[in-house]
């Protein structure tokens, strides 16, 4: 297979909503893959991994963010009830929360912190509007 057939392959799948749900399920088993052949190195998170590869691949391929994201809304919806789901496991673990109240706290309010400050810091150095950078500061600490 040459280049002229694996282009006039992408231009076809390119138009299909479910190639923005394929990039993405292939980029995060690729990343998986190498977060475990890393041994789990937190450098490499699959998830923040598979972003890169996803940013990359529209960039090489010059496919536009919305065209993607027509079938990668699919898992953007999923989104909101997998973290819903979170909370069964967290609730098992209330014991060992309470236990460690004090260190789970400080975390939770550095992270608060540093979500803010940083979204607002980056924004500014990118030029951004104060109302935007005002904007982004709670939507960063949830």
């Amino acid at each position: 297979m040459d280049n002229a057939d694996l282009s006039t392959i992408w231009v076809y799948l390119s138009e299909s909503p479910l190639a923005g749900l394929t990039i993405t399920m292939i980029a995060y088993s690729l990343a998986y893959r190498l977060y475990i052949h890393a041994n789990s190195h937190p450098l490499l998170n699959p998830v923040v991994t598979s972003v890169g590869m996803l940013i990359l691949f529209l960039l090489v391929t010059d496919t536009s963010y919305d065209a993607y994201f027509e079938g990668g809304q699919f898992v953007h919806f999923l989104l909101g009830p997998a973290t819903v789901a979170l909370a069964v496991p967290l609730y098992q673990q209330f014991s060992k929360l309470r236990r460690l109240w004090l260190p789970v706290t400080i975390a939770m309010l550095t992270g608060v912190v540093i979500g803010g400050l940083s979204s607002v810091g980056i924004a500014a150095l990118i030029g951004a509007s104060p109302v935007t950078q005002m904007s982004l500061a709670p939507k960063s600490v949830t």
